[in-house]
């Protein structure tokens, strides 16, 4: 059938694959060293690598005003620049399929540039070097077999207990007043109904007092029962 857009007239999109005229004529072009299978040319990459083409193409780039000759330069340039590249990924591609294909690995571990390594050479007991596969399973078979059974005598571990030792400090009267102060105005802690308000007024002789009873419960190591019960208030909402 030939190509569809040749025979309608429509240009395609790629530089380099068809030459469209008024009615197309389906035809590859011979341009910049390629010829009609697609092949690259490796003289081209050869020139290419030689002349540093790419980076007179970007000095052509920065250099604000061209002349004519210069434009035509710089898109010819382009061009060439741009199959050494297309060139260079095919013969990438290429390599890692032969590669797949020699070593027996997935394109997943070809493309990341390694698979995983099997051991190749060990040493027997007597000292020589084998690459035998099914040696060298016997011999990593027999050296974690050898590490597996071998038993370490029962060393007791001693814990030691520094609780007894350390003195838990006492509070301090700054940090009763620091967390008097974070409470929130107009709370009763407790059901004797007295606010945070009414402790704060008291000033430092409260302060003091508090934290004298804070130490006696630390060294008592045993919470009030008061501590343990609470005045639940409901709070009525008005559903919207």
């Amino acid at each position: 059938m030939g190509d569809f857009n040749a025979k309608i007239g429509k240009k395609d999109k790629h530089p380099d694959t068809q030459s469209m005229g008024l009615f197309g004529t389906g035809e590859k072009n011979v341009r910049f060293g390629k010829n009609r299978k697609g092949k690259p040319n490796e003289k081209l990459e050869e020139d290419l690598e030689k002349e540093g083409l790419d980076e007179k193409r970007k000095t052509l780039k920065k250099r604000e005003a061209k002349t004519t000759a210069e434009n035509i330069e710089y898109i010819e340039l382009n061009k060439v620049v741009k199959k050494k590249r297309r060139a260079r990924q095919r013969r990438k591609r290429k390599e890692e399929i032969e590669k797949i294909i020699v070593n027996g690995i997935g394109p997943k571990e070809a493309y990341k540039g390694g698979a995983r390594k099997n051991i190749s050479c060990m040493i027997k007991e007597n000292r020589e070097s084998t690459t035998d596969r099914d040696e060298i399973i016997t011999i990593c078979r027999t050296f974690y077999r050898e590490l597996c059974e071998q038993t370490t005598p029962d060393q007791p571990t001693t814990l030691t207990s520094s609780t007894d030792k350390e003195e838990i400090p006492s509070f301090l009267e700054e940090e009763v007043k620091e967390t008097l102060n974070e409470m929130k105005k107009k709370k009763t802690p407790g059901n004797d109904g007295t606010t945070s308000d009414v402790m704060k007024i008291g000033g430092p002789q409260v302060i003091k007092y508090m934290t004298k009873v804070y130490n006696e419960i630390l060294k008592s190591k045993e919470i009030p029962i008061c501590w343990k019960e609470a005045k639940v208030i409901r709070q009525v909402t008005r559903k919207t």
